[in-house]
């Protein structure tokens, strides 16, 4: 199990991939701290960028697969209006610890949005991908979330692809394909997940 204090992940160093490792030795404890999200104590969107970058060289470097899956929340707008902010909160501590429960010790879960979440999986392949996302959205749907006002449940939609990154690939783009393809399962009916289908310019995993 995996637990956060308050500036940055309390994890066994074995579990950690080289480049998550070499983040939390880099950076002095304010810094690390600017990084974690305080509502979920998940990495933010700038520290989800940063181990983002650092997994994509090591990948290119050692010639290595990289899966990104984007997940958002469905309905969360509804939850907030129907119920308040607060309650929208507990839905996202809940969730944020789900998919931290539902995943190999050393992939990365960011808060990458307001109810949207970025997830890297360090040398996954394409075969394993389907397994992680299928074992994800099973984890959420059966989640039964305890609330102020009582149990609750949710759903989420997921965009994905798997990689094997090159020096002239841009990681910038590759996200926008994981953001595409997390808006296709939302625009299909959402609680569902989509991986992206191969582009002309990546060499993406078959």
């Amino acid at each position: 199990k995996r637990n956060l204090d308050n500036s940055a992940y309390k994890i066994n160093n074995i579990a950690l991939t080289e480049a998550h490792s070499s983040l939390i030795h880099d950076l002095k404890e304010a810094e690390r701290a600017a990084l974690i999200d305080p509502l979920t104590r998940l990495w933010n969107r700038a520290g989800g960028q940063n181990l983002l970058d650092r997994e994509w060289d090591y990948a290119i470097r050692r010639g290595t697969p990289l899966s990104v899956a984007m997940v958002d929340i469905d309905h969360f707008k509804q939850i907030n209006d129907s119920f308040g902010h607060c309650i929208g909160d507990q839905v996202l501590q809940k969730v944020s610890e789900t998919l931290l429960g539902s995943l190999r010790t050393f992939d990365v879960v960011s808060r990458w949005g307001d109810e949207e979440f970025l997830i890297i999986l360090p040398g996954c392949e394409k075969r394993d991908l389907y397994q992680a996302l299928e074992r994800l959205m099973s984890a959420v749907q059966n989640l039964k979330m305890k609330t102020d006002i009582g149990a609750l449940e949710t759903t989420v939609s997921i965009g994905a692809a798997t990689i094997f990154p090159k020096s002239d690939t841009d990681v910038a783009t590759f996200i926008k394909l994981v953001d595409m393809a997390m808006y296709e399962a939302k625009e299909q009916g959402r609680n569902q997940f989509k991986v992206a289908s191969k582009p002309d310019y990546y060499e993406l995993a078959i």
